[in-house]
This record gives C-alpha cells, sequence and structure tokens, in this order.
C-alpha cells in the first residue's frame, strides 16, 4: 500500500522528464538517444550545478547522475534529495564504476538503480520505461 501511494505522489509531483548528468558527452548523447527512442523527454547537463538547476526547475521523474563528477558527485546529489520532503521521492540512478565501499554508502540512501559504466544503454532504456510506466522493474520480473 505504501509503494501504491509513493506512485500516485511520484506521478503528480514530477514530470515525465529524465535528467541524465554526466561530463562526458558522448555518454550523454548515447543515453540521451536511448531515452528518447523510448519515447521519454530529456534534459541533459555537464556538471552538476546545471544539473541541480535543471532538478529545480524542471523537476525531472528521473535523474541519471554520473557518481563522479568533480563539483557534486552522485552520492552527494542522492543524500540531498532523499533529505529533501519536496524530492525525497523521485527516482535516482547512479552511473559510473564504484568500490563496494561507494556503493554500500549508496544502498543506504536507496537509489532506485545503479548502473555501472560501460552502460548497457537497452537495459537503462528498459529500467526508465518500466518506471515511468509506474511500476519498478522487479515487480514486472515477479509478476
Amino acid at each position: 500500500m505504501i509503494e501504491i501511494r509513493r506512485r500516485e505522489h511520484w506521478a503528480e509531483a514530477f514530470s515525465r522528464q529524465v535528467l541524465i548528468v554526466d561530463a562526458d558527452p558522448q555518454d550523454r548523447r548515447q543515453l540521451a538517444d536511448e531515452i528518447r527512442r523510448w519515447g521519454y523527454p530529456v534534459l541533459t547537463a555537464a556538471t552538476g550545478m546545471d544539473g541541480l538547476a535543471l532538478i529545480e526547475e524542471e523537476r525531472p521523474a528521473i535523474v541519471m547522475w554520473d557518481r563522479h563528477l568533480s563539483d557534486i558527485t552522485g552520492q552527494q546529489i542522492l543524500e540531498r534529495i532523499r533529505q529533501s520532503t519536496a524530492l525525497r521521492d523521485m527516482a535516482v540512478i547512479l552511473t559510473g564504476r564504484c568500490t563496494d565501499e561507494e556503493l554500500h554508502r549508496a544502498w543506504m540512501f536507496n537509489p532506485d538503480h545503479q548502473a555501472s559504466k560501460p552502460l548497457a544503454l537497452r537495459e537503462v532504456g528498459y529500467f526508465i520505461n518500466r518506471l515511468l510506466r509506474g511500476k519498478h522493474p522487479s515487480e514486472e520480473r515477479s509478476a
């Protein structure tokens, strides 16, 4: 019941846009192209500060954030989003390689997904499609 309520709030509170924040222009372009193939609008940013401004202005449904940005790391944005009353239900996907310690620390703040680079683009597109249709991909596999 809590998850259903969360999804309803999520659908009302956020746009259906996906924000990709990554310093690598090739990674940004490839991810954006794949997500657009699924029919969803995409916003992109090369820096954490630009990504943060887009979160505040556009309120995307999903944020994909490279965990190794130099100005605001993926971990920092995950913590900021989860601690914000207005943003805590926003879906967050962290991208990039990480140590076991970084992986554990991220899970403490409940990311929706963590994807290592190089990204499996179709898998990421499928995951985002499932989130935007209102079901977590793991729920659909178990049905």
